[in-house]
């Protein structure tokens, strides 16, 4: 069974969720034109969340690129007094780089965090197509009722 109570928590400068894959993707069939209503909403959100979670990305992507370079000219110059300094020396000392382990911590968890949200909106995605066929089938049953027919027949016709 998957386990929809997961909690999920993404953060993307001062936006964020809380909560679980449940509280997101979970259809109550009781309050189905509420479920309606909200579903755009909700799914803006998270498509949102997810494009600024693209720019972060990008950003902490360009700020790794502009560190990296920066060590780089910093370790050629620090290790030039050796007597043989190869690429692969100037590349291991900037790969040692406690900043540079730091910003590629945070880019990792941007990434996974850009990752979960592109998920969500596949999940919204597939809510909303699930709710246009609850919606046929309610109004099937609906119709079915109003004609005098058993819904329970129609249900079996269908499937």
């Amino acid at each position: 069974m998957i386990e929809l109570n997961m909690k999920v928590n993404v953060s993307v400068g001062d936006k964020e969720y809380n909560g679980t894959i449940r509280d997101v993707l979970l259809i109550n069939e009781a309050v189905l034109p509420d479920e309606f209503i909200h579903q755009p909403s909700t799914y803006a959100y998270f498509a949102a969340l997810s494009e600024f979670a693209v720019a972060d990305v990008e950003q902490k992507k360009l700020a790794f690129s502009v560190m990296e370079a920066n060590l780089d000219s910093q370790k050629r110059v620090d290790l030039k007094d050796q007597a043989k300094v190869t690429e692969a020396v100037i590349r291991s000392a900037i790969i040692k780089d406690q900043k540079y382990q730091l910003l590629s911590e945070e880019l990792i968890e941007a990434q996974r965090q850009l990752g979960i949200l592109k998920a969500l909106v596949r999940a919204l995605d597939q809510r909303a197509t699930m709710l246009v066929q609850l919606g046929s089938f309610k109004r099937q049953e609906m119709y079915a009722m109003d004609m005098g027919i058993d819904t329970q027949k129609v249900r079996e016709h269908n499937q």
